[in-house]
């Protein structure tokens, strides 16, 4: 990173911070923050700024938040089709990093026939996440990815190539500015927008203690319907406990489409 990021980044760290502290109990701190990310995002030329082309949208998606907890996002940074977020047919879709050629299974045939007629939400993290981008795009679909990281940090490495093809073809979000270095408490913050997003959350498969099961703790919270893909009974599956919690089983994107209409 070049020196004279270092400075931007960690006043708006800072800020992010004290903010999100503040905002419970005094909201119009909120146009002070505006107010700093606009100036932040002139003297930054590589950050996106999400107000300059979407303030409807970025407020929308404020609302979408500020109706289950009261920690919105204060700014979101984007590349791509930005009103993407306000279409009305968003489906989050996750699942482990360390995915099993059952999972990547389950992930063609659900999400291809998803792709057909819903937006996908995911968090662009090894494993299924990148099947849920990668199938949807592939199947002439649009997504959205939820960045834990920089919007212009690639994490992890190796889908770089996923990552244009979603900056082109789909939306890439964060509330992160330039190159950010992912931190696992920006993963616990990124989940609860994939969870707020969706119509519902499809956990394809999980461990039992995960990311997944975290973002599926925001779902709960939200009120959201989850959707499981049963594993098999020798397996210590995320999945599977959720189910018997009440989750509804998924065998067929039947199953998930009945729900959402």
């Amino acid at each position: 990173m070049n020196s004279w990021l270092i400075l931007p980044n960690l006043i708006f760290e800072y800020f992010n911070s004290f903010l999100h502290r503040k905002m419970e109990t005094d909201p119009i701190l909120n146009f002070f923050w505006v107010s700093f990310v606009v100036w932040f995002s002139k003297y930054s030329k590589t950050a996106v700024f999400f107000l300059r082309d979407g303030i409807s949208i970025y407020y929308h998606l404020l609302s979408i938040i500020w109706r289950h907890n009261k920690k919105p996002p204060f700014v979101i940074f984007y590349h791509g089709d930005i009103s993407l977020l306000n279409n009305n047919n968003l489906v989050s879709a996750i699942g482990t990093r360390n995915n099993t050629k059952y999972g990547e299974i389950c992930s063609y045939k659900l999400i291809t026939e998803l792709a057909k007629n819903y937006v996908t939400v995911s968090g662009m993290a090894k494993g299924i996440d990148t099947l849920v981008h990668k199938y949807t795009i592939n199947n002439g679909g649009k997504t959205i990815a939820v960045l834990g990281s920089g919007i212009n940090y690639i994490y992890p490495i190796n889908n770089t190539v996923i990552y244009k093809e979603i900056k082109e073809k789909g939306l890439i979000i964060s509330e992160y500015p330039n190159v950010t270095v992912p931190e696992q408490k920006n993963f616990k913050e990124r989940n609860r927008l994939i969870a707020s997003l969706g119509k519902g959350l499809l956990v394809v498969e999980a461990a039992l203690k995960s990311g997944t099961m975290n973002t599926v703790s925001h779902a709960l919270n939200y009120g959201k319907d989850i959707w499981c893909v049963p594993h098999t009974m020798d397996k210590k599956s995320g999945c599977n406990f959720l189910i018997k919690q009440g989750a509804k089983l998924v065998d067929s994107v039947s199953d998930i489409i009945e729900d959402l209409n």
